[in-house]
């Protein structure tokens, strides 16, 4: 994917937050998701490069479902 200067590499990383309310975050990281292009684009593949393409409504929502996860159980060690 580093076809072009444009395209950097993706980096996961782990955060650690105080008890919250586990949908309101969600609501609130999804709204904000949604407001970056790459973040709710998908890669389609033009004449030999890669684009960001825009989602649509509905592939967005089926789509921004799954970004998402929870682990259950997770804890601190106090």
């Amino acid at each position: 994917m580093l076809d072009q200067p444009d395209n950097i590499s993706n980096c996961i990383g782990c955060l650690e937050f105080d008890t919250y309310d586990e949908q309101k975050m969600r609501t609130y990281l999804l709204d904000k998701v949604g407001l970056i292009h790459r973040c709710r684009s998908k890669l389609v593949k033009i004449m030999g490069l890669w684009w960001f393409k825009t989602m649509e409504d509905e592939e967005w929502n089926n789509t921004k479902n799954k970004m998402f996860q929870t682990k259950q159980g997770i804890h601190d060690m106090a």
